[in-house]
């Protein structure tokens, strides 16, 4: 097979991820970066273009990664890779989203408040926002759903009120639920 040279860049925290990748695993990272488009791609069943962030999503997310922090504080682990996606939010998501999806992966605005807490220890926000994403990821659309898994995994980890009131106004806005 003949393969063609690509060049971009990559944030700190996936390179720092395909490196331990590499020392445990003794993958390189090109062939992690291949490995993981192809098993995209057959998610996806289709080529397509795809951003920087989907082809070097790390396997492995250390504890002190903001996105690691807020994963492990979830009972039950998204079934989608998680990344972090810097502002480059689709149309459809509000200026202020913390997580989205496409179905397949769940982006992380790291310009969010809950991301920023999340850098400095305080997880549950981002954990919470991630839980949301997941249930669309296996669920579907329903947005009072999704939020009611926010709000749950949001009490159960025992947040803020600083964390809890703007998803219990957003949820009442789309459907009633406190």
């Amino acid at each position: 097979m003949k393969l063609r040279l690509v060049k971009f860049r990559i944030d700190r925290d996936l390179d720092a991820g395909l490196k331990r990748l590499r020392d445990r695993d003794g993958i390189s990272a090109a062939e992690a970066i291949r490995r993981a488009v192809r098993d995209y791609l057959k998610k996806k069943k289709a080529a397509a273009i795809l951003l920087p962030l989907l082809l070097a999503a790390p396997a492995v997310r250390a504890a002190e990664d903001p996105i690691g922090r807020a994963v492990a504080l979830l009972a039950e682990k998204p079934a989608a890779p998680v990344v972090v996606a810097h502002t480059a939010r689709p149309a459809f998501c509000q200026s202020v989203a913390t997580a989205w999806t496409d179905g397949a992966t769940i982006f992380v605005n790291d310009q969010s408040e809950p991301y920023r807490r999340a850098s400095k220890g305080d997880a549950i926000g981002l954990a919470a926002a991630i839980a949301h994403e997941a249930w669309h990821v296996s669920h579907g659309a329903d947005e009072a759903s999704a939020y009611a898994e926010q709000l749950r995994v949001l009490r159960a980890l025992g947040a803020k009120r600083r964390d809890v009131e703007p998803v219990a106004r957003a949820a009442a806005q789309i459907g009633g639920l406190r």
